[in-house]
């Protein structure tokens, strides 16, 4: 009697090449041995059903005699991720490969990018002659592509056969959808009482008196496309995220990201909106690290619907930072929420950031913010006048406007905002200290007397030149000795150090300028470490030390030092 198989039983088949084909159609082919081989496997594959039947009959063959018949169809019915990968039963599993490969994925790219990538936003299967990587989007698919298509192929290599050896992504929207909706039906099954979802609480913004506005903002030509992009970003608008916006230090590049984040909150109340520096960022990153809690800090972080990150450029030359701090910008930007930066420097001119970084900023909007021209720099005069009550003439605003651009050193455009603000605190001052002058109107007489200029000369003669970093710089070099290549290199030779030191010292003494631009102007890569020589050198000329170097044979007095230079760049300045 002749085997027959309930259609129920009958089972595919995978050969070698990828073909399905059933039990019969096996036999013809000559790979009917491999059905048998798989009976071998069945306690090695942990399957629910039953994985491997064969149906056996019984009755009187040709000859009248009793017996077994020949055996019937070997039917296969695992499913298809825990059957063997080729012909061969006793060979790895679908299931087990894709293991592998996923696996060696973690250990190149991290446990995080991978379940980021390749498990929430992406589908992978084996198939016997490549990897198929099934994503919902050709923005996604090219995502991978650029980010990852040599990693997916350093992996399948170190795998090996009989996994596949190249890899397809495939964009189909339809089959990723469904696939969720059977997992979340699956969900529903196990868990059918929904727990009621975490309440978002919204981050707040630090209270900043109303000072940090988009109405309080000072629009010119010098800032107008930041500052529209800026109210942009704050609208919602997703097509100018991520926004980097950079300049010079006091132009309102932290005016801009407070007022980005001040507009956001107050038009979603139930938006998580957080605004921090790069410094801030790198040490809650550090404290989280020590303390373990990675997990919150990175919960803090992904979940923003707006983050402003402030002061870019002091992620320099932290590479742990900026590797925690693009997990974060990819995490936030793919879910297509908002990212505002601001940095002193243009992305390319930041040598110390990854490459992978820079690339991510000038992906996104990117304005520059430039010095106020003498138009923006009047209006700026006549608005700080009026919020503080001055009533300064026409007239009084060009002498402070002119000074202002006297002031401002070689290779700059023009003065900051700061600055600017600066002279008119000094006039301010001047109307309180002279007596009758608070209540009446400052004009250009009196503008020139309280900055330090000759009445009626406000333009020539009489003017005390501002001292400049590179006038500092080369004074202390020559007169230590100190070639300019080693002041702006890392050498740690006493003589450069003290070099350093004098030359913050004197800055400070000498010069309105802040920490971050003295740092800028002696080439080192963040202000911390002049912030660190300027206390130094303090406590050595109040203590009244002398060094000596190697070929010297007297100590060189620190503070007697310091004075001369002192006097020889107020000399050299007309001061």
């Amino acid at each position: 009697m002749r085997a027959e198989l309930d259609p129920s039983d009958r089972a595919d088949f995978m050969d070698g090449g990828g073909t399905t084909v059933t039990a019969q159609e096996a036999r013809h082919h000559g790979v009917y041995s491999g059905f048998k081989a798989a009976k071998k496997t069945i306690a090695a594959e942990t399957v629910a059903s039953p994985v491997v039947v064969q149906t056996m009959t019984t009755g009187n063959d040709q000859n009248g005699r009793t017996g077994r018949a020949a055996p019937g169809r070997t039917t296969d019915n695992r499913p298809p991720s825990a059957r063997p990968l080729s012909g061969d039963a006793d060979g790895p599993s679908r299931a087990e490969i894709l293991g592998k490969v996923v696996r060696r994925l973690a250990e190149k790219i991290g446990e995080e990018p991978c379940r980021r990538y390749f498990s929430q936003m992406a589908e992978l299967s084996i198939e016997p002659r490549e990897l198929r990587v099934t994503v919902p989007s050709n923005f996604l698919a090219g995502q991978i592509e650029r980010r990852y298509s040599g990693v997916l192929r350093e992996v399948l290599r170190d795998v090996g056969r009989p996994a596949p050896q190249s890899f397809r992504l495939v964009v189909d929207r339809d089959a990723f959808e469904a696939s969720r909706v059977v997992e979340r039906a699956t969900r529903r099954r196990v868990a059918p009482e929904k727990a009621p979802p975490p309440v978002r609480k919204p981050v707040r913004v630090e209270p900043a008196s109303g000072k940090y506005e988009f109405g309080n903002f000072i629009v010119g030509d010098e800032n107008k496309l930041a500052y529209t992009a800026a109210m942009g970003v704050a609208s919602g608008d997703t097509r100018l995220s991520p926004l980097f916006i950079h300049g010079e230090c006091g132009l309102g590049k932290t005016h801009l990201l407070r007022a980005i984040a001040s507009a956001f909150e107050r038009s979603r109340p139930d938006a998580r909106v957080r605004y921090v520096t790069a410094e801030a960022f790198t040490n809650e990153f550090i404290a989280s690290m020590r303390a373990n809690k990675l997990d919150s800090f990175r919960q803090r972080y992904r979940d923003c619907d707006l983050l402003c990150i402030d002061d870019v450029h002091f992620l320099n030359n932290k590479d742990k930072t900026q590797g925690e701090f693009l997990h974060t910008f990819d995490a936030i930007d793919l879910d297509g929420k908002l990212v505002a930066m601001a940095s002193d420097e243009h992305p390319r001119d930041m040598n110390r950031v990854s490459a992978a970084l820079t690339s991510r900023f000038m992906a996104g909007a990117l304005f520059r913010l430039t010095p106020p021209g003498r138009e923006l720099r009047l209006k700026v005069i006549a608005e700080i006048g009026r919020r503080r009550g001055l009533a300064i003439d026409p007239s009084a605003a060009e002498v402070i406007s002119e000074r202002a651009e006297r002031a401002t050193e070689p290779g700059r455009t023009g003065p900051s905002v700061r600055e600017i603000e600066g002279m008119v605190t000094r006039v301010q001052a001047a109307c309180r200290l002279i007596p009758g002058a608070e209540s009446g109107v400052i004009d250009a007489a009196f503008a020139s007397r309280a900055l330090g200029m000759a009445e009626g000369n406000s333009g020539g003669g009489g003017v005390r030149r501002p001292i400049r970093m590179q006038q500092i710089i080369d004074r202390v070099c020559s007169s230590l000795g100190v070639a300019h290549d080693e002041f702006v290199g890392r050498g740690r030779h006493k003589r450069v150090v003290l070099a350093r030191a004098l030359t913050v010292h004197l800055s400070r003494e000498l010069t309105n300028h802040s920490y971050p631009e003295i740092a800028r102007a002696m080439g080192r890569p963040n202000h911390s470490t002049v912030i660190t020589a300027h206390k130094r050198i303090k406590g050595q000329i109040d203590g009244g030390e002398a060094v000596r170097f190697d070929n010297d044979l007297v100590a060189i007095d620190v503070a007697e030092l310091n004075a001369r230079l002192h006097r020889e760049l107020e000399r050299i300045t007309g001061r």
